[in-house]
């Protein structure tokens, strides 16, 4: 968040969209990372291998990743400040 935030809102992206976009994929990323700490505690408590775990979460993930990714194209396509180049403070002249 540290790093894409502040580059992202430098290009012009929308700060809400981008800061929920970042929070999004960070929880996704964790949800199916296999090092997690999330992952690793909750197949430990309950006898499971970690493989199974992010097997069984997979589709759900999935399935979530899907559907905010769609809204967050709608919504960023309905407002006016989505990233564009031109519009850019890094690019002007």
């Amino acid at each position: 968040m540290g790093v894409l935030y502040p580059a992202g809102v430098a290009l012009g992206a929308s700060p809400s969209l981008l800061a929920g976009v970042i929070i999004s994929g960070a929880a996704f990323g964790d949800n199916l990372a296999p090092i997690s700490d999330t992952t690793i505690c909750s197949a430990t408590s309950q006898d499971v291998d970690v493989p199974g775990v992010v097997k069984s979460r997979l589709k759900y993930a999935l399935a979530a990743g899907i559907i905010t990714i769609i809204c967050t194209i709608i919504y960023g396509n309905m407002t006016s400040s989505g990233i564009s180049l031109r519009k850019s403070r890094l690019f002007r002249r």
